[in-house]
């Protein structure tokens, strides 16, 4: 007769293991618990636990580890003063970056320093150029504008978008905002070609007034924003009261 070879227990249970069994075994051997306590709770030997232990190590650096994808050069930049230039105009209109922040990032980043005079100096030059380019577009395709007045430090910028497009035709810091600077605006549009048909504003009387003086013919619409707002402001009051009625007739 001849004699069956016994199977270990141990191999047996190890075999049983599916995938989330070895990786929860992993995970808590890399935990730190005792492998003896994990070999005997879940009936393996120490060897089989080591060998999950020892996977799940290697998984985890070559996960933290780059690819050689990463590592390849895709470019090179010949980097001169005119490129840094450049790249500080980009953050500040881009990326909406503070004078600061750009300092750091030059800093840190191209080892390479630059005062906030020299930002400054920088962002002022282009504003001058955007404004003669501003200055230089025709305007004669805009048909339907809405004029508007914004805050910059307290002081009043007015505005004025085409409707169609949402191109902003104009956008001028001002000691006022009368309807003689309005109409004075205005009136610097239609140089460069602006004949609106029809505007759409806010409740503001000295934008109506300075429209008036330059086109009166071009009427001037109530915008709905503002009669919206008045009415979720009204909303808001009626619901609450509803509400404080329903909690006083609960009480009751």
């Amino acid at each position: 007769m001849v004699a069956l070879a016994t199977i270990p227990t141990a191999a047996v249970s190890a075999s049983q293991h599916d995938g989330q069994q070895r990786q929860q075994l992993a995970v808590a051997a890399l935990a730190g618990d005792s492998i003896s306590d994990l070999a005997r709770q879940n009936e393996v030997s120490r060897k089989f636990v080591y060998q999950q232990k020892e996977r799940a190590q290697q998984a985890r650096q070559e996960s933290f580890t780059p690819s050689p994808a990463d590592e390849k050069v895709l470019f090179y930049l010949p980097v001169a003063k005119k490129w840094l230039y450049g790249l500080v105009l980009g953050l500040l209109l881009t990326c909406r970056s503070s004078f600061r922040g750009i300092q750091e990032l030059l800093d840190n980043h191209f080892g390479y320093s630059l005062s906030l005079g020299t930002i400054h100096n920088l962002s002022a030059r282009a504003v001058e150029r955007a404004r003669g380019i501003n200055q230089a577009q025709d305007l004669s395709a805009i048909r339907h504008g809405a004029p508007d007045e914004i805050f910059q430090s307290s002081r009043p910028v007015l505005v004025g978008v085409d409707l169609q497009s949402t191109y902003c035709y104009l956008l001028e810091a001002a000691q006022r905002r009368d309807a003689d600077t309005w109409a004075l605006a205005l009136m610097q549009l239609q140089e460069q070609g602006l004949q609106l048909k029809s505007s759409v504003a806010d409740g503001g009387t000295a934008i109506r007034a300075g429209q008036r003086m330059v086109c009166p013919d071009v009427p001037c619409d109530f915008d709905h924003f503002h009669a919206l707002q008045e009415t979720e402001k009204l909303l808001t009051y009626l619901e609450n009261r509803a509400y404080r009625l329903m909690g006083a007739r609960e009480m009751l």
